[in-house]
């Protein structure tokens, strides 16, 4: 047993005298040593370890011969079975460190009875196993640093420690008994030295190779890009590939069963056929997206499976909290809503018929041309129809009318859409309003009819004859003027009435009422009516008054005697 003692003497004080050598700064001109003789030093550290684990294992089992009680036999079998358990590390760590390759790489783990939880892990492997490769050579560099640091202050602890039994007085100085202690004090924090050397040795050296072989985050990363996309890209087109053409290959199909059904070319569409077409379009949504998963599944791609998995999870499990808004949406595609097919309803002040609901709401304007509305069904939840009216309008005007505006502003409307309208004023200026603004000044349309009132006034030198000669003159001197000016046919009646006895004058009023064929004089007319009356005047005699002012001045009071 004692005839290594002189080896292992040899070791021990080599591997002492390792540390100060190594905390030396290299040479300048050493050069740097390979991985192979980084290894070959880890290993020679680890010699004297694997060496005092076996001289201890020998003692053990000697002293288990000697046990004589029950107790005593227990607690030494255990400390064997943990020096074993030592040695084999030892061992496998001089076999890693001599090939390079992790021992634990070659040995299959045996398979043991899974969890429900452990199975939601292995689906999701894939997954974990990316992450966990995409950050194994950061993470064992980082483990192997903290491994470092804890032996670094370890050995420094055993420095210290046997810096302080070696100030201690020589053994001839003390009494036996302490002496004895003393050495196993010595032997053991030794030992720990020898030990903390050799793991510190080991760990540099995996650590110099993990590092020799580390690459840029840079180059890092578009390794695993153009790795993913080499074994991934091709499976992802595929499956994307499938999901477009089964989705657009089913709504083909449910459009020409629409066009084709009797049930959709009925004027007010059943809800059971809106429920089969809401179930038909989920139901081409769930075969698009199985056929993606089959491809991915028949390609044998489950990195890809777990993540489609996973992404469908999270959706069906985000919409339980949305299902509320879901089912006014649904109950609005099904016509069964507060907005439905074929009624009116205002949308920004414009009135609008509800033409179709789905998910997305098509709206029609019969005044404002071709242009329609599309909305998503979730902006028209909160909106209310009603059933339309038969001779409600849809809009004050359309183009090409004639229109006077609260503003002043007359003219033809040039174009109106949902956005704006144009009006066109007689000389060729343009004048653009929002749809809305234009609704608030109350547009009068001209193009369907109207009627000019004009106000006239003569003197009172003619009070006899107001209410019965001059009504029948001025209404036979403006109707032919007017008929004159435009055809009979425009000039839809006229009428002279008298008004009222003013403060100066007897006013008229004459009423004249046109089709919407002369729109565009209406101006025109208004000032021919005026100039009729002065003329009629003048050839009766008849005086025109004016405003008149009459000053009447208070009497002088008389002044006090």
């Amino acid at each position: 047993m004692f005839r290594f003692l002189p080896g292992r003497l040899c070791l021990a004080i080599l591997l002492l005298a390792m540390p100060l050598a190594a905390q030396d700064p290299p040479a300048a001109g050493a050069e740097k040593p390979t991985a192979a003789q980084r290894g070959l030093a880890a290993i020679e550290a680890q010699l004297p370890l694997i060496a005092r684990e076996k001289e201890d294992l020998t003692h053990l089992r000697a002293e288990l011969e000697k046990a004589g009680s029950e107790e005593e036999q227990q607690e030494i079998r255990q400390q064997i079975t943990e020096k074993r358990a030592r040695i084999r590390e030892i061992e496998a760590s001089i076999r890693s460190l001599a090939s390079g390759v992790p021992e634990d790489a070659w040995v299959e783990k045996p398979a043991a009875p899974r969890t429900l939880t452990e199975e939601a892990q292995d689906a999701l492997s894939p997954v974990l196993d990316l992450i966990r490769n995409a950050t194994s050579g950061p993470r064992e560099m980082s483990e192997l640093r903290d491994d470092i640091e804890n032996w670094e202050n370890r050995l420094n602890l055993a420095n210290q420690a046997v810096e302080r039994l070696g100030s201690l007085p020589p053994d001839e100085q003390l009494d036996p008994a302490i002496v004895a202690q003393l050495t196993k004090v010595r032997e053991e924090w030794n030992n720990r030295r020898v030990e903390a050397t050799g793991e510190l040795e080991a760990l540099r050296a995996q650590l110099a190779e993990r590092e020799s072989k580390n690459r840029g985050f840079v180059e890092t990363f578009s390794d695993t890009v153009s790795g993913f996309w080499r074994s991934k890209g091709i499976n992802l087109l595929l499956a994307i590939g499938v999901f477009i053409v089964v989705f657009l290959a089913g709504r083909r199909a449910l459009d020409l069963l629409r066009r084709h059904s009797p049930l959709h070319k009925r004027e007010e569409t059943p809800v059971y056929t809106r429920l089969l077409d809401l179930l038909a379009g989920l139901l081409i949504g769930l075969l698009a997206t199985a056929g993606a998963l089959l491809v991915l599944y028949f390609r044998g791609d489950w990195l890809l499976l777990s993540i489609a998995t996973i992404i469908i999870v999270a959706v069906i499990i985000g919409s339980r909290n949305s299902i509320l808004p879901y089912a006014d949406q649904i109950r609005t595609i099904l016509n069964l809503g507060p907005v439905r097919e074929g009624e009116r309803i205002v949308i920004d002040g414009v009135p609008w018929r509800v033409d179709s609901l789905g998910f997305y709401c098509t709206f029609s304007n019969p005044q404002l041309g071709d242009a329609r509305l599309r909305l998503p069904i979730k902006e028209v939840i909160g909106l209310r129809s009603r059933p339309l009216g038969k001779k409600e309008p849809w809009f004050p005007s359309a183009e090409d009318d004639w229109v006077i505006l609260s503003d002043g502003v007359f003219g033809k409307v040039l174009t109106q859409t949902p956005e704006a309208v144009v009006v066109l004023q007689l000389g060729g200026s343009r004048r653009q309003y929002l749809v809305g603004d234009y609704l608030s000044l109350a547009p009068e349309d001209l193009s369907k009819g109207y009627r000019i009132s004009v106000t006239f006034g003569i003197d009172y030198a003619h009070q006899p004859i107001c209410t019965t000669e001059v009504p029948d003159v001025f209404l036979k001197g403006v109707h032919r003027a007017l008929v004159g000016a435009v055809e009979r046919e425009n000039v839809k009646s006229v009428k002279v009435e008298f008004m009222a006895a003013g403060a100066s004058s007897l006013d008229y009023v004459i009423l004249a009422d046109f089709t919407g064929e002369v729109a565009r004089s209406r101006n025109v007319l208004e000032r021919l009516i005026q100039k009729t009356c002065v003329e009629v005047c003048n050839e009766q005699g008849w005086i025109i008054p004016f405003t008149q002012i009459t000053l009447h001045q208070a009497p002088a009071e008389e002044t006090p005697a």
